[in-house]
């Protein structure tokens, strides 16, 4: 809870009463006493520093050694002067509160001659650092980073920090006078304090004494002396998001300290040295984490071999390595390692794979690695995420993986394996991504799923990608996409995304994957937790669409192009109110659009082209913003956005090989002919009282022609009903002529009109 103060610091002048009363009380007769703030009497020889928290005192005479202010969220107009009479200071702590932008003091800190330990971080101060800060001597550690707030992820995974007010930002007038007299000097943090027109002088001067030097995010240009990694005192070396800098690694001593070496985000290149082994005090390299699990040289432009030392290194990708991957790399503790984007060679060690009883997430993305995956995963295996896409890798999927009980991720795609489907995964009940895209997997899909104990259920699925392979036959069963339990109901505890983070690391791992999603080859930096995606594409699938897809209702996209499915577009999909791209696109779908299909009012991308789809395009503000090209290949769909009208008869050019279903208006009190299936129940016209029935021919003559019917009033005597004319479309046969006949019971008779057999109804 924020306290506001109008005036100056309170908490200045609360602290100097503190020192009075002290002194005060340390002279006072033991029957005397002094006040304490909750106004009760502190006698002498009483320690009173502990009766006030972040208030301490030392030697022996009272007076105040240590304000401790930090994270108070306290609020000044300004830092009062007052503050230096309290010269018995040695440690300052005012870190994580809001001094409005104010100025430090030009002078003032000299006289904390004694101090030790000065930290003005995160407190919206602004201006220059004061040069008197130089002449604390005695300062081993001093924190003037900036204020800021966390807002967001960016999109390698790190913490963006906005500054919490536009202006609050120190400037550096002259590093080095701050730096030179600071002769004691173990730390010093200057995050986001601006440093731009120092250049990297400081690099020199860093070589005079031994700090822990924290000067992320600045503004340094230049090239790095390698100097500076070689200092035999230094720990810490933190250089994140200067990416205007330039160096390169060099050869590291066994007497080298260095603890955190992190480097990320910056123009440094070359070669990772073998001698980084002998940095054996080494915990962090890049980003935070304890240990060697957080070792990070992503994006560095790094090139070479791994080297064999590598132990805990884990974030090498997008680099330039080449070769094998060492299996030195299989002693190391890791939990996460990443090895994607690089040009690395060879089989994968089967020991990496093997007793892996830390390891959470393993990506060896867009490599080169050849032959068979490692079939040894032994029990109480940890992975969750797993990724082997774009690489030369051949043969099955190791059976071995259902040892990996928390797997929620498998990524094989664009490689070379070749195997059926894999049901025995099912008993990942966890599993929710299953990429196998781009590979040689052949023959059905979950076909055996009836009865009890089905070993091919999926519950905890919401990304299933299968294109680009050999599967053949019907689409898997209704039963088994009522098994997507995960893609139908939403879990209201679920993330934002699925991050694979190890717990307190505060980096987390983001799983990147590259799916064909609204018509583009698309890569989602982040597995969305809300991302619902279906692909079975470019395979050898026939049959229907199984209705029961339109129960997925959390789906956002669904791609069942390049197969050879028949039949209607199920209604039912119309009920998928998430949907943001659908591509049935290149099969040999039949019949109707479905008019549901114009509800969806999140979709994006809709590629219905190269079927044999009929009828009018449904009109709604959703299929208007669709092009030419979402309906291209369908001969008898008419209306917009194509350029083919649609006629007063609804009238189709249809093809004599081609079963397809008619419209037919009859008049009130007419039976309907038993021999005609229907598949939509009559429905009363109340403009014109009549009954509109859609019924389908006898199919089992696909040469047969078809009826086109339009309305006419039925003229009979004393009524004035609505009636119909059947035209017959084709010339016909006199078999077709007398079934057509028969259609119009109730008195039709037939003519012959332009060489076509036209039958009309009333008198």
């Amino acid at each position: 809870m924020r306290h506001q103060d109008p005036g100056p610091a309170l908490l200045v002048l609360l602290f100097l009463l503190i020192q009075t009363q002290l002194v005060a009380a340390r002279t006072l007769a033991p029957s005397a006493g002094a006040y304490t703030d909750d106004h009760t009497v502190a006698t002498a020889g009483t320690d009173c520093c502990r009766l006030w928290e972040g208030v301490r005192c030392g030697h022996g005479d009272g007076r105040v050694t240590s304000l401790d202010l930090g994270g108070r969220g306290l609020e000044s107009a300004g830092l009062d002067t007052s503050l230096f009479h309290l010269s018995s200071l040695e440690y300052l702590d005012l870190a994580y509160n809001d001094f409005n932008v104010s100025q430090l003091p030009s002078d003032g800190f000299e006289r904390l001659s004694k101090l030790t330990h000065l930290n003005l971080s995160s407190s919206s101060f602004s201006g220059e650092i004061p040069i008197a800060i130089g002449r604390l001597t005695n300062l081993l550690s001093l924190d003037l980073s900036t204020s800021f707030e966390i807002v967001e992820l960016d999109g390698d995974g790190y913490i963006i920090y906005h500054h919490t007010k536009s202006d609050a930002r120190l400037l550096m007038p002259n590093f080095e006078y701050l730096i030179s007299n600071l002769i004691n000097l173990r730390e010093l943090h200057l995050g986001f304090v601006d440093l731009s027109d120092n250049g990297v002088k400081w690099c020199n001067l860093i070589a005079k004494s031994s700090p822990k030097l924290e000067l992320r995010r600045n503004n340094f240009e230049g090239w790095i002396s390698s100097t500076i990694f070689q200092l035999k005192k230094l720990v810490t070396i933190d250089l994140y998001h200067n990416p205007n800098i330039s160096g390169c690694l060099p050869e590291f001593f066994a007497s080298n300290v260095l603890e955190n070496l992190i480097v990320g985000t910056t123009n440094f290149s070359g070669t990772i040295p073998n001698s980084i082994g002998n940095l054996k005090w080494l915990k962090k390299l890049d980003l935070s984490g304890a240990g060697f699990s957080d070792l990070e040289f992503s994006y560095c432009g790094l090139s070479g071999s791994i080297p064999a030392f590598l132990g805990g290194l884990r974030k090498l990708e997008r680099n330039s390595l080449h070769g094998k991957i060492p299996s030195s790399i299989c002693g190391a503790s890791i939990q996460l390692l990443d090895l994607s984007y690089n040009n690395l060679s060879g089989s994968i060690p089967p020991c990496l794979m093997e007793n892996v009883n830390t390891m959470i997430s393993l990506n060896l993305k867009a490599n080169k690695l050849l032959g068979e995956l490692p079939d040894n995963i032994n029990k109480g295996c940890s992975f969750e995420a797993l990724d082997f896409s774009g690489n030369e890798i051949v043969g099955r999927l190791p059976r071995s993986l259902v040892a990996c009980k928390n797997l929620k991720v498998i990524d094989v795609g664009n490689n070379q394996m070749n195997d059926s489907f894999p049901c025995w995964m099912s008993t990942l009940r966890g599993l929710e991504v299953i990429i196998l895209k781009s590979n040689n997997f052949f023959g059905h899909v979950a076909q055996s799923l009836v009865g009890e104990g089905s070993t091919c259920v999926f519950p905890g699925a919401r990304i299933v990608d299968l294109s680009s392979n050999n599967f053949y036959g019907p689409l898997p069963q209704d039963e088994w996409f009522m098994n997507l339990t995960s893609m139908i109901l939403r879990d209201s505890n679920a993330p934002l995304f699925m991050a694979h983070g190890v717990p307190q690391i505060v980096k987390t791992y983001d799983y990147t994957i590259a799916m064909t999603y609204k018509g583009h080859d698309t890569t989602f930096p982040k597995i969305f937790g809300a991302l619902v995606f279906i692909d079975f594409s470019n395979n050898a699938f026939y049959g229907s669409i199984p209705e029961a897809i339109g129960g997925l209702v959390l789906l956002n996209g669904l791609n069942m192009s390049h197969n050879s499915l028949m039949g209607p577009i199920p209604a039912q999909l119309g009920r998928l109110k998430h949907m943001e791209a659908l591509d049935l696109s290149s099969n040999k779908l039949s019949g109707v659009i479905p008019q549901e299909l114009a509800s969806l009012n999140f979709l994006e991308t809709l590629n219905l082209s190269y079927n044999k789809l009929k009828g009018r395009i449904p009109e709604s503000t959703q299929f208007s913003t669709f092009s030419n090209s979402s309906f291209l290949g369908n001969d008898d769909l008419c209306g917009p956005p194509l350029t083919k009208g649609c006629n007063n008869m609804t009238s189709l050019n249809y093809s004599r090989r081609q079963k397809i279903e008619h419209e037919h208006l009859r008049c009130d009190g007419m039976e309907q002919h038993p021999n005609v299936p229907v598949d939509l129940l009559p429905r009363q016209d109340p403009r014109q009282g009549i009954l509109l029935q859609r019924i389908r021919l006898n199919k089992s003559r696909n040469h047969l022609p078809y009826l086109r019917l339009q309305r006419r009033r039925c003229r009979r005597r004393g009524e004035g009903k609505e009636g119909v004319k059947a035209v017959v479309v084709g010339r016909g046969v006199g078999a077709m002529r007398r079934r057509a006949s028969n259609l119009l019971v109730g008195g039709a008779r037939v003519r012959e009109k332009a060489g076509f057999s036209v039958y009309e109804m009333g008198s």
